[in-house]
């Protein structure tokens, strides 16, 4: 398990150090790729290949270790709940294998400030002293001693969610989130001094651990990967937190051997030459900019110029009507269709299915107490929106506004542990959902911008509300494929759909509010005021338009 922190520190450095230049002079060992490469994932892969034999004696510039075997002094596991409900603590870990992964998948998302690693390792020994206390299928399980562990066929899938910061006046790179996920192929494991050392207990209990461990393993699995993820949020965040912004991305363009260049190679005779990698440089550090300042959503804002005309789909609304709102409401609904299909010019793409990154759930109390959320959304539905009400009040810069979703049609992979009324709930997998009746009162601040001396609106600070009529849903997979277990929950949350989403609410409706705040902004910063919001007198003229038209 521990293994994979020193594993992945070495895939952070080499992609780190393949987009962003943290020193003038980067360490000899590591190895520049070039973000326009169109080989950039092999080129990363080289890297740490050619990373690979430092591994046995460690890299001190970054605290690393020495790999082989890699020594971890203590890991904590508690699993307070479930089919496995036990306390262990590990002390004196060695593992032999980490140096051997192999690097199958590298993707660095600029657009979303994300990084994605697929790890396979052929094997992994271990040995520690542990002491453990709890139950394991039903059976208690205790025991002080050494223990050894045999694991092959590792593959694992990493994904890191990074933000800006403020800190002492400077603005920090964090590592936001950190999620992982793995699978074993196969296991053997053996724990000496069970039961005080009762031999003919012990020999039992090893004997059922090698029997049943896939079920053992799946069921601390988000325990170990919460723990693993921890580990290395906050080891990352030792090197970013370390330095500010402005050192790891200077104003000026001109870090010796950044990104173009390997260190060997950063000294340049030729005057055009010198030219040419300064303009070079300069767009790059835009780009990363661009990447520091993206969100964390699916659903991106992205560039395009100002409309200069008014599109046939645009309705134009009279800024001095006592009926402005409702003129606003009719607006917002006509505009609609065309997200469904999608805004070309605006360089809006189809809202009919809506993809989405996450959708994040985290209550830790009540009668429901829920981690985890669901990832890789496919909503089908949410172009059939209906504005119930608009509230657009300008002296206060608050836009207020309602919509209904007769029915949302979703698909997507879940990650969830915790509790629903009296019923616990672990697993992962594919989830069916279907949401009836879906009333979203949303609240947001806007502010007016300036873009190429017209007006546009911006949506800042948003919160939504709603209640959901009718939900039907299907998690696969729940208790690890357990159908008995996996039906019984199932059929509890939809039977009790509305008091789950009700007590959920707050906490979905802050993922929403990222997501609509995203969904306004990608259509409204590219609108300017004068071509929808209009004076007395541009309204006249547009009406004469329709009139000729």
């Amino acid at each position: 398990m521990c293994h994979r922190k020193h594993l992945f520190v070495l895939i952070f450095l080499t992609t780190t150090f393949s987009f962003i230049s943290a020193k003038p002079k980067l360490p000899s060992f590591i190895k520049v790729c070039r973000q326009s490469d169109p080989h950039l994932n092999e080129c990363i892969k080289n890297s740490v290949e050619h990373l690979r034999p430092l591994l046995a004696k460690g890299i001190p510039e970054f605290n690393i270790p020495s790999c082989e075997p890699l020594c971890i002094s203590e890991v904590v596991i508690d699993q307070g709940s479930g089919a496995v409900a036990i306390r262990s603590t590990y002390r004196n870990i060695k593992v032999y294998g980490p140096s051997q992964f192999a690097l199958r998948y590298v993707k660095i998302d600029l657009e979303r400030n994300r990084i994605k690693i697929k790890l396979w390792l052929p094997r992994l020994e271990l040995t520690s002293r542990y002491t453990m206390e709890g139950r394991i299928l039903m059976m208690p399980i205790s025991g002080t001693g050494t223990s050894r562990g045999n694991y092959t066929n590792i593959d694992a899938t990493v994904i890191m969610q990074g933000q800006k910061i403020r800190k002492e006046n400077e603005t920090y790179f964090n590592v936001k989130d950190f999620y992982i996920d793995f699978n074993i192929g196969h296991a053997t494991i053996q724990l000496d001094d069970l039961f005080n050392g009762d031999k003919e207990l012990g020999e039992a209990m090893n004997l059922f651990l090698n029997d049943n461990w896939k079920n053992v393993a799946n069921e601390i699995k988000p325990v170990l990967e919460d723990t693993i993820a921890n580990i290395f949020k906050k080891f990352s965040n030792k090197i970013y937190h370390k330095y500010p912004l402005n050192l790891l991305l200077p104003k000026y363009c001109n870090v010796q051997g950044f990104l173009f260049m390997s260190y060997e190679e950063s000294v340049i005779t030729d005057f055009l030459n010198r030219l040419v990698l300064k303009m070079y440089r300069c767009y790059i550090f835009a780009l990363i900019l661009c990447y520091f300042n993206s969100k964390t959503y699916g659903y991106q804002v992205k560039d395009a110029p100002l409309l200069k005309t008014r599109p046939p789909w645009l309705i134009a609304c009279r800024r001095s009507d006592p009926e402005l709102n409702k003129c606003l409401n009719d607006l917002f609904a006509k505009m609609f269709p065309e997200l469904a299909k999608g805004i070309p010019e605006m360089n809006v793409d189809p809202f009919e299915p809506l993809p989405l990154d996450k959708v994040t759930v985290s209550k830790g109390a009540g009668p429901i107490t829920l981690t985890g959320g669901l990832f890789n959304l496919v909503v089908a539905g949410p172009s059939n929106s209906t504005p119930t009400y608009t509230e657009f009040d300008i002296p206060n810069k608050k836009w207020n506004f309602g919509l209904n979703l007769p029915l949302l049609n979703i698909k997507s992979q879940y990650n969830l542990k915790g509790k629903i009324l009296v019923l616990p709930l672990v697993g992962h997998g594919p989830c069916d959902l279907r949401l009836t009746d879906v009333q979203s009162n949303v609240k947001a601040d806007m502010k007016f911008l300036s873009v190429e001396g017209r007006e546009v609106v911006k949506i800042e600070n948003m919160h939504v509300a709603f209640t959901v009529g009718g939900m039907k849903v299907k998690l696969h997979n729940l208790f690890n494929g357990n159908k008995v277990l996996g039906q019984t929950v199932n059929q509890f949350m939809n039977q009790n759909a509305v008091e789950i989403i009700g007590e959920l609410s707050d906490s979905i409706g802050e993922s929403l509010a990222g997501i609509f705040t995203d969904v306004m902004n990608n259509i409204y910063t590219k609108i300017p005021m004068d071509l929808w919001l209009l004076s007395d007198e541009d309204y006249e003229k547009y009406q004469k338009e329709l009139k000729t038209t």
